[in-house]
């Protein structure tokens, strides 16, 4: 007798995508959400946000955190499919237009973007808003005292005021192999502090305490809807 299929009883969240002008589906894209860890205090945390004794001492730091990504479909919908039931934090959406970035997010009409979001043991429904006009933040780099610095560095753009408990869907990278110019799109209206490192381990910078350190030290920039803003950013680790 052959064996049944077994089929999953984990929770999955359904949803669409849509442009917030056009009202258009946003298709072609994929759909990440992250999962809850704690940190050495017990505190919640992203699972690829390191632990501040991480950052100095995890030879793991550097490895690249990539979980399952779910395609969304002509008709702007998607599925992520076998959901843990626990906390996540929505947010990335691979391959949205070049300056597009996500405006609003509502698990069952609560906020999904800046709060941790749990999927119920049937469907969930993830209705996800993108506005395809952010702001973009270009220029070159520094040694901190103004000196243009043309080596490899990593450019962070941080909120400054998380709206909310979470800020990964502000936060924005761009990474510098050599020239010393940069160029960060897609970026929701709201105020940063724009700083750059040599040597960046992983997603420090999403890492409350190691942020503390630095994030005086970066260039203040505020971004509106549709703006195009050069300024500079130092690089706090210059050698």
């Amino acid at each position: 007798m052959a064996a049944q299929e077994q089929i999953s009883t984990a929770p999955a969240i359904e949803g669409i995508v849509f442009d917030e002008d056009t009202k258009d589906p946003v298709s072609g894209a994929r759909v990440r959400a992250f999962e809850v860890d704690y940190d050495l205090n017990g505190a919640r945390r992203l699972a690829f946000v390191p632990n501040a004794a991480d950052l100095t001492d995890n030879p793991f730091t550097d490895r690249p955190f990539n979980p399952e990504s779910a395609p969304v479909s002509a008709d702007g919908s998607f599925t992520i499919r076998d959901v843990a039931e626990e906390e996540h934090q929505l947010m990335e959406i691979l391959g949205l237009p070049e300056y597009g970035y996500i405006q609003e997010a509502t698990l069952d009409g609560a906020d999904a973007l800046h709060s941790w979001m749990t999927a119920q043991s049937s469907s969930s429904f993830l209705d996800i808003t993108v506005d395809a006009k952010g702001g973009e933040v270009s220029g070159h780099l520094t040694d901190g005292i103004d000196r243009l610095y043309g080596d490899s560095a990593t450019v962070v753009l941080v909120p400054i005021r998380p709206l909310g408990a979470l800020n990964r869907a502000s936060a924005k990278t761009a990474t510098i192999e050599s020239g010393g110019t940069f160029r960060i799109t897609g970026i929701r209206p709201g105020e940063y502090r724009l700083l750059a490192w040599h040597k960046l381990k992983g997603t420090a910078y999403l890492n409350a305490e190691f942020m503390s350190h630095y994030e005086r030290r970066g260039t203040l920039v505020k971004v509106e809807r549709n703006s195009r803003i050069t300024a500079a950013a130092p690089v706090v680790d210059a050698r």
